[in-house]
């Protein structure tokens, strides 16, 4: 496998303080259909990160795991575009380069019912 390549066979990352840093059963689950397949649609990988992200924080590395990826392919090609777009927040956003940076994907405000003018 080539070394720039965005598939790779993850190890799970492991945290500073040296322990396993495991995705969930659930983020495992929502990743399953990047590991089941080695290319996706840019929209359909944008829609399980957001998914993996939603009400939690994970690591980049988690999120590789997840999608059985290279952390450097999916924060170059997914995670820094969707953080510019404001569709992922960091967990630290003052300190970008932070070795335990986390993604979150924001909640969504302004429903249907919202914002309407009488």
């Amino acid at each position: 496998m080539e070394e720039d390549s965005v598939h790779t066979a993850t190890a799970f990352p492991q945290r500073a303080n040296g322990t396993i840093s495991h995705p969930s059963a659930e983020v495992m689950e929502i990743g399953a259909p990047a590991r089941a397949k080695r290319r996706m649609k840019q929209g359909e990988t944008d829609d399980l990160i957001l998914r993996m992200c939603s009400g939690r924080y994970l690591a980049l590395r988690e999120i590789a795991a997840a999608l059985d990826r290279s952390p450097n392919g999916i924060r170059l090609r997914f995670v820094a575009r969707l953080v510019r777009e404001g569709r992922l927040a960091q967990r630290f956003p003052n300190e970008p380069n932070r070795p335990d940076q986390a993604y979150t994907a924001p909640q969504q405000t302004g429903g249907p019912h919202e914002d309407q003018s009488p």
